[in-house]
């Protein structure tokens, strides 16, 4: 059996949605491999991998990989059952599109306490907010209008704060990595043997 993957981990997969009252079927990514579509036959995925797919799709690098388990079902697949078909080594486009990858990353990385900041300024004003709108609705006899006006503002702020505290829960998570970038961009190199190269 084979899939279509690539060195980013990433497989092709077939999404199947209605239109007008048809079927219809595209090929596109995915990073979860229980979802990736299978071939039978090698022949059948490399023709796939060269004919069915976007060029928007050929140009990130799939290739045919076989799985060990000739046994293994579309949906039951494992990671490990991957095995590559074949050495890939990236182009000059995909190592500078990977650099973009990790210097985009990084830069995100480095402006976590800003982005933290922000975002316990927008906690700080939204909760205010609901404060006020609970002392509206304590303060005032409301008719129905009034009280699904009320009831409707009060879940959109409830809704910014949950996006706020995912949001904030995310870059505690990231500051962990913030202290290790931090760490690799102030190593300083201690020679092991040949001392007299450094002493300038």
């Amino acid at each position: 059996m084979y899939v279509l993957s690539n060195d980013k981990g990433q497989y092709i997969c077939k999404d199947r949605f209605k239109r007008g009252g048809s079927i219809h079927e595209t090929f596109s990514i995915t990073t979860n491999i229980t979802l990736a579509e299978t071939w039978d036959d090698r022949e059948k995925a490399l023709n796939t991998a060269n004919n069915s797919l976007s060029k928007t799709l050929r140009n990130k690098g799939f290739r045919v990989v076989r799985l060990e388990n000739q046994n293994c079902q579309a949906g039951n697949l494992d990671v490990h059952q991957v095995q590559a078909g074949e050495s890939h080594d990236l182009s000059e486009e995909e190592l500078q599109e990977l650099l973009e990858d990790v210097f985009r990353i990084s830069r995100l990385i480095n402006d976590v306490q800003g982005k933290t900041d922000a975002l316990s300024s927008a906690l700080s004003r939204v909760d205010k907010e609901i404060t006020d709108i609970h002392h509206w609705i304590e303060l005032n006899k409301l008719n129905a209008y009034q009280g699904y006006k009320a009831s409707a503002i009060l879940q959109k702020k409830l809704k910014q704060r949950r996006i706020i505290k995912n949001g904030m829960a995310i870059l505690r998570a990231m500051s962990g990595v913030e202290v290790a970038v931090s760490n690799m961009e102030n190593a300083n190199y201690r020679p092991r043997v040949l001392n007299e190269l450094f002493e300038d």
